[in-house]
């Protein structure tokens, strides 16, 4: 028999930590089975030694799951379990015993861990790509501030633009664009418009022809209108810069890199840590944010992706270092993510200017500082609800399993997946699906900020006061995350392949089967989001008006949404579809992403044969 060791939190009261005395102690996770009434038999999760100790040693160790002094373990031992008050010295005793035998660990020995990893150098930049889609004025203004942060700190990379453009004026300037850029930052330029995917379709497809339709799937516009396609420069970028390290970019970013105004220095150990919101009275205040980044950012970014973290750590101590005391109150178990052999697959900045985001129900969800700076006054509230002037970024580097917006710097000297073509939120659709090939991988969010200029007003706050409804590429990710079996195969491809797998299953679910999960999906995160911001209301009973009347409506509109018994229409999907014209829409996503990712391991694997030749006229 075997189970984990929890046995559920000790409400004790609550008093001032002791000044630390000594190392910091916390129990490993493990596994235990009982072997008799009073003995049992202990292993740590990471393998070692098995130990056999008494039930109340166990219940001993179970309290000491939190980094915390000797003298604080033997406290809170001794006031927890029966039988043991004025027992100090023999439970000191007992866990001093349980340290010398490797089941209590120190705060020294996880950082020697940690940061005990060979230097495995990454793989070389193949460019900067950026998708650009019918927005010439954002374009110049990114290649002018690239132009200068290249003058400044001596770079000559390569650069890619990839262009969606359906209108064929922006196209033609965004070719001159490149042009003038190759001219005036003295760096090679391509241009990759529709005409150079076809032909590199072609080419993959004669030595491919099993995958020829889905290239043609993946790179080129056909037949889906004006919609929404920024996977397919995603995933353009990502065969063109196959084997090797990436910098992706969109149309409406903006260098230079500045360190966030709440940036601190070191790692941030608790993966869940909020981003910090500041905001600005307007776009030129919001891109001023924060202190001007003195040292190359796109050379610190490149210098992460493809290291295992311990030698990141060690190469930047001061950005990534983790000192003892904020490993206090820290579970192993929590911290399990933190391996010096995890490979950092990317990198991520936080933003100024607008935000990344396609509506402002986040800033709903905001905490402490970042909700008081938002609801500050009136007059500021009511411009900050459009997410257009702000600054959003972690405090200290905070290393997470994947991201869920558009990396800055990617690690794709091994297989990185394809995303799904059609709508938003393909970008957190690529995290999760890559955390799933590589589970043991890391993503790193930085406390230093790129700027980001919108080419207009966009309606966040109105979609904010609609009904939650997210896009299938949310609802994918969130079935991976939540329900997708793991893989056990080392090989990315294959384990790509069960993935694909698991979603043709789904697709082939019983339309009843797939509206209820439909239904299911939509009821839960809408009254997620209901619970959450009822308890902000009770949370904060001092709140302004202004915000209450606005949470109250998003509390409101989302109830009736609960009980409307409307077809489960996922967002971008048309208008007047019934539930089994929604169940239609789910086979098909999930048959298309499945087929691209049955045939993406042979495509990529060519594209990184070819490396530089895959551009060759």
């Amino acid at each position: 028999m075997e189970f984990d060791i929890n046995f559920g939190a000790i409400n004790l009261p609550q008093q001032t930590p002791p000044a630390p005395r000594g190392p910091l102690y916390a129990a490993v996770d493990g596994r235990a089975a009982s072997l008799s009434n009073s003995e049992c038999i202990f292993q740590a999760r990471d393998g070692g030694e098995l130990h056999v100790m008494t039930h109340q040693v166990l219940q001993a160790l179970d309290q000491c799951r939190e980094f915390r002094t000797l003298d604080e373990h033997v406290a809170r031992v001794t006031s927890v379990l029966p039988g043991l008050g004025g027992q100090a010295e023999a439970v000191r005793h007992v866990l001093s015993g349980l340290a010398e035998r490797g089941v209590l660990r120190t705060d020294s020995q996880f950082l020697d861990a940690l940061t005990r990893a060979g230097d495995d150098r990454p793989a070389a930049l193949a460019a900067v790509a950026v998708r650009a889609c019918d927005r010439p004025a954002q374009l110049e203004r990114l290649l002018a501030s690239l132009a200068g942060h290249g003058r400044r700190h001596g770079r000559n990379d390569p650069v890619w633009i990839l262009d969606d453009s359906r209108d064929d004026e922006a196209r033609s300037r965004h070719q001159a664009l490149a042009r003038e850029h190759a001219g005036a930052a003295g760096v090679a330029v391509r241009h990759l418009g529709a005409a150079q995917a076809a032909a590199l379709c072609e080419r993959l497809g004669r030595e491919l022809p099993q995958a020829r339709e889905q290239l043609r799937h993946l790179l080129l516009r056909e037949g889906d209108g004006a919609g929404f396609g920024g996977g397919r420069g995603y995933n353009l970028a990502l065969l063109l810069s196959a084997g090797r390290r990436l910098s992706l970019l969109d149309d409406d970013y903006l260098l230079p890199f500045h360190q966030a105004s709440v940036a601190r220095p070191g790692l941030e150990p608790t993966p869940g840590t909020a981003f910090e919101a500041r905001f600005q009275d307007g776009l030129p205040a919001s891109l001023a944010t924060g202190e001007d980044l003195a040292q190359d950012g796109f050379a610190l970014q490149q210098d992460l992706v493809g290291s295992p973290l311990g030698a990141a750590i060690a190469r930047h101590p001061d950005l990534l270092g983790l000192d003892r005391e904020r490993l206090r109150g820290q579970t192993l178990a929590r911290l399990a993510h933190l391996t010096g052999q995890a490979r950092v697959l990317a990198t991520y900045t936080g933003t100024r200017g607008a935000s990344f985001t396609g509506d402002s129900l986040w800033l709903y969800r905001l905490a402490d500082a970042s909700r008081e700076a938002f609801w500050a006054s009136r007059e500021g509230y009511l411009a900050n609800v459009h997410a257009e002037s702000l600054e959003f970024a972690p405090a200290r580097a905070i290393a997470r399993p994947y991201g869920l917006f558009t990396p800055f710097m990617l690690d794709n000297s091994r297989l990185l997946p394809c995303t799904a073509v059609h709508g938003r939120g393909e970008d957190g659709l690529f995290g999760v699906a890559a955390n799933y090939l590589y589970p043991d991988a890391l993503t790193l969010h930085l406390p230093i900020t790129i700027g980001h200029v919108q080419e207009g007003r966009r309606d966040r706050h109105a979609r904010a006061m609609a009904p939650l409804t997210p896009g299938i590429n949310r609802f994918l990710r969130e079935w991976i995350v939540n329900q997708a079996q793991p893989a056990r195969s080392a090989d990315p491809g294959e384990r790509l392949a069960l993935l694909a797998a698991q979603l043709e299953d789904l697709a082939g679910a019983p339309e009843a089967v797939r509206i209820e999960m439909l239904e299911e999906y939509l009821r839960y995160v809408r009254a997620d989001l209901i619970e959450h911001l009822q308890q902000q209301i009770l949370d904060n009973p001092k709140a302004p008006v202004y915000w209450l009347a606005d949470v109250r409506q998003i509390v409101e509109v989302n109830g009736r949404a609960l009980l409307a018994g409307e077809p489960p229409r996922l967002d971008e999907w048309p208008a007047g579809l019934d539930a089994a014209g929604c169940a239609d829409r789910l086979s098909r996503a999930c048959r298309d992403l499945a087929a691209s990712w049955r045939h993406w391991p042979a495509i990529w694997r060519r594209a990184a044969e070819l490396g530089g030749r895959l551009l060759e006229d």
